[in-house]
């Protein structure tokens, strides 16, 4: 990796518990190389 470029790192989240899935998404967002793309309930 080049020195000084940062690399955004993208997430899906899936859980079936939306608080789970609210308490990562946000933590997951407080971090300024990660972001979280999307979300679900199911993998199906």
């Amino acid at each position: 990796m080049k020195q000084g470029k940062k690399t955004q790192v993208r997430l899906f989240l899936v859980d079936d518990h939306a608080v789970v899935r609210d308490g990562l998404a946000q933590l997951i967002e407080s971090e300024p190389d990660l972001t979280v793309c999307g979300e679900a309930a199911s993998a199906e």
